[in-house]
């Protein structure tokens, strides 16, 4: 199936044209290599936080194949940048397999994800903002993965895939949050579980409780030892493709500082009236989600929300490491950054591009 959708995506390729950010991210990209280099300056430049995970090699390949033609240039970007989106439908169609056991059911999601026409249509010429979305996709399936195997190397692999997220854009940190937040959960649960073996009737001096106390002892160092490592690898991955952190690592700061207060410029018509920010009504992301997804996509997510609902009568279920917390998890990755930029009057561009990373969620 990716396959042929690598197939169509050439014979289509020339149906795109270049989109308004095309060119910038070019530029700005070029000028975080020259300053890795040594040659540049990005203290003045106010997009110098947008990361280069994604674009960076992007001018390698240009470079590297001895393109000199417009054309040729923004061919190749669009032709790699929606191969990435083929990317993260694969892990998509992985995870859903990892969740629930069924090759039929994955390949039903590989094609809700593939198949949104206005995110299908930007997997070519945004490398902004659809680089993002495959990579939460991936990150998603890295966080699952660790939780499932629970191994130092499991959430290294993790924190380097969120690392990169984070580098795509400031917003993956949520994602970040999350693991350290579940870990954290797990850890003390783990503190806690002697105490209730004592509430079940074992002796403090009988033969079991010792055991018992050095086995939460050796899962609670394994706990400690997975977050730093997941920590480590996150951090380790950011410094490393963020030029901007080489010089002054505590910059990170003001990276989320301008995310808050990013400037808006865009405007246009929404239900009939010119509107722009801070004027943009709270219901301008859901009606832009709604109106541009499909509605069958629409219904089977509310589905989705209701049947993952239904958890909340098993409350262990979902503090503990279970399948269930991690659709909570999907639950909380689509609703909570909707309920931020709402209640926050938060800057949204023209759409809802920005926020296009909640289709992996959705999706799921």
């Amino acid at each position: 199936m990716i396959a042929l959708f690598a197939v169509v995506s050439i014979a289509v390729l020339d149906d795109f044209g270049v989109s308004t950010d095309e060119l910038q991210q070019r530029l700005i990209t070029q000028m975080k290599i020259d300053y890795a280099l040594g040659t540049g300056n990005l203290s003045l430049n106010h997009n110098r936080y947008y990361g280069v995970a994604f674009e960076a090699p992007l001018i390698l390949v240009e470079r590297l194949l001895g393109f000199t033609d417009s054309r040729a240039i923004y061919l190749i970007r669009h032709l790699l940048t929606h191969l990435f989106f083929l990317a993260g439908g694969w892990f998509c169609y992985l995870l859903t397999y990892r969740l629930f056991g069924d090759r039929r059911l994955a390949l039903f999601a590989l094609l809700l994800f593939l198949l949104h026409p206005r995110i299908y249509a930007h997997s070519f010429f945004n490398s902004k903002d659809l680089p993002f979305l495959a990579a939460f996709m991936i990150a998603l399936y890295l966080v699952q993965r660790a939780f499932r195997r629970d191994t130092a190397a499991s959430f290294a692999l993790c924190g380097a895939g969120v690392g990169v997220l984070i580098n795509l854009r400031v917003m993956g940190a949520v994602l970040f949050a999350a693991v350290i937040g579940l870990r954290a959960l797990d850890l003390m649960l783990t503190r806690n579980r002697p105490a209730r073996r004592l509430t079940l009737g074992t002796r403090p001096g009988g033969s079991r409780w010792p055991r018992a106390r050095a086995h939460n002892r050796a899962a609670r160092r394994r706990m400690v030892g997975t977050m730093a490592a997941f920590a480590l690898a996150a951090a380790g991955t950011l410094y490393a493709l963020s030029p901007y952190l080489w010089r002054d690592p505590l910059a990170i700061a003001d990276a989320f500082s301008d995310l808050a207060r990013h400037p808006n410029l865009t405007s246009g018509v929404f239900l009939g009236r010119w509107v722009g920010w801070p004027s943009i009504p709270p219901h301008y992301l859901p009606t832009w989600m709604a109106v541009t997804t499909p509605p069958a996509t629409l219904l089977l997510c509310l589905i989705g929300v209701g049947a993952v609902g239904r958890g909340i009568a098993r409350p262990g279920s979902l503090l503990r490491n279970t399948p269930l917390r991690f659709e909570w998890l999907l639950l909380a990755c689509l609703t909570l950054p909707i309920a931020a930029v709402i209640a926050l009057n938060s800057n949204v561009y023209d759409g809802w591009r920005q926020m296009y990373f909640l289709y992996a969620p959705l999706c799921l």
